[in-house]
């Protein structure tokens, strides 16, 4: 799996998530319209997430220049509507080809 920076995508957190990692495990655990609660946003990887996959997100952050640019990034992802192919996701994940 490679992350964003190894893609040219600098990473915003020292620890971010791959975005597609995040849409794995909510789709495994929650549904559609349920709420996810992060109580560590760091980066919001797992608000863009849920925007793409449906969820409602609550998120904690307690660096304040981390929590801006979470919220910065999940508008982004909420403004594109981006809805991710799940089927080709969960194949990269299974595959490791992702």
């Amino acid at each position: 799996m490679m992350r964003a920076s190894e893609r040219g995508i600098p990473r915003v957190h020292p620890t971010q998530k791959p975005i597609a990692v995040m849409e794995w495990v909510l789709e495994q655990k929650t549904g559609p319209g349920q709420t996810v609660f992060d109580p560590f946003m760091g980066s919001g990887t797992t608000g863009i997430a849920c925007a793409r996959l449906g969820r409602r997100f609550v998120g904690v952050e307690i660096d304040e220049a981390h929590f801006q640019t979470a919220c910065a990034r999940i508008g982004d992802g909420l403004r594109s509507g981006t809805q991710t192919n799940h089927r080709a996701t969960r194949d990269r994940l299974r595959d490791g080809t992702f």
